[in-house]
């Protein structure tokens, strides 16, 4: 079998230089919005903070607030977002604990496919096969006790 060495055209690093300008400019003017109290933006901003868009790093806790501002003026996907993130943050950080239950949570979230906030870790068969990994190795330690 061939390798073959594709190499980027000037034209596609133009394209994706110009996607990376629109993304920083989209997060400077919702951020600028969302400080003046704009529900729109306040609710754009926490999704950018879920999903690390432009040069924002994903931070769950930025997230919730700036879902936390919109939901307080009564934005309605910020509300149903906020109850999520906060139903997620703390089964997310138990299954990372090894928590074999809370990883059988994420496998069971991620495979319903119905929540943004699920997608930024693994795939619902990795935490699956944790879970199942975390119960195997309980079973073992009380059988041989």
């Amino acid at each position: 079998m061939e390798d073959f060495d594709f190499e980027e055209s000037t034209w596609d690093r133009h394209e994706r230089e110009e996607w990376r300008r629109w993304d920083e400019q989209d997060v400077m003017m919702a951020t600028a919005k969302a400080h003046d109290g704009d529900a729109e933006a306040q609710n754009k901003l926490g999704y950018y903070y879920t999903v690390g868009k432009a040069d924002l790093e994903v931070d769950l806790k930025q997230a919730a607030y700036w879902y936390g501002k919109a939901a307080a003026q009564g934005h309605e996907a910020a509300k149903k977002t906020l109850a999520d993130l906060n139903a997620y943050m703390p089964v997310k950080e138990k299954a990372n604990a090894e928590d074999a239950d809370a990883q059988y949570q994420m496998g069971v979230w991620m495979s319903e496919d119905r929540n943004e906030l699920v997608g930024l870790s693994y795939n619902a068969a990795d935490w699956f096969l944790k879970a199942v990994d975390k119960v195997m190795k309980r079973r073992k330690k009380n059988s041989t006790k």
